[in-house]
């Protein structure tokens, strides 16, 4: 069984596969068990059908909660009333982590139950954001492959360019690479003057 991205479901048509992520939503009626499944390259419908996968199974699956992380097999299909979208038959749910209640999942919550922080500031600082050599180490170990390092690279862009937020030596880097095509302050015309000392 070969482990697929979202994003590459249409490849596996009529296939085995096995997909790792998170849950964005979920909801039975009867005998059936739609979870919404996400990986960091989309989102897919997965359909449970408790006569295929099984009392014990299915039970497994109704209990998972909004963001719990799981891993999930089964048959991609083409969606039965959509053009070019697919769903999936699940065959088997393997649950790695139940999340805690969502805060705002419940039709009763409120906007009151949103603590107001954010990713960047709150929980990483611009410190951290800057000290990560982009060594692509987290994504390789990711055990529901995503890619933070997206994220993190996003955050960079939206410090430098929407908070010009970036400390001095990478300013200057800027400004010569805008002024002279390269990170060092020396003239395009001047790069090669280091040929004159050899003989």
């Amino acid at each position: 069984m070969q482990d697929v991205f979202i994003k590459d479901i249409d490849k596996y048509i009529d296939k085995q596969v096995r997909l790792k992520g998170w849950v964005r939503n979920i909801r039975h009626s009867g005998k059936l068990l739609f979870i919404i499944l996400r990986d960091g390259t989309g989102e897919l419908q997965t359909v449970a059908f408790q006569p295929d996968l099984g009392d014990e199974k299915f039970e497994l699956a109704k209990r998972l909660t909004l963001e719990s992380s799981v891993i999930i097999c089964g048959i991609p299909k083409p969606h039965p009333k959509k053009e070019n979208v697919y769903e999936l038959a699940v065959s088997d749910v393997m649950p790695i982590q139940i999340a805690d209640e969502y805060p705002i999942s419940k039709k009763e919550h409120g906007p009151e139950f949103i603590d107001n922080k954010s990713l960047l500031g709150d929980y990483v600082t611009s410190e951290e954001l800057r000290a990560c050599t982009t060594c692509n180490a987290c994504v390789e170990e990711c055990p529901v492959n995503i890619s933070p390092l997206n994220i993190i690279l996003e955050l960079r862009r939206n410090l430098i360019m929407e908070q010009s937020d970036s400390p001095t030596e990478w300013n200057n880097m800027f400004a010569n690479m805008e002024n002279n095509q390269a990170p060092w302050q020396f003239s395009p015309s001047d790069r090669l003057n280091w040929k004159s000392d050899l003989n």
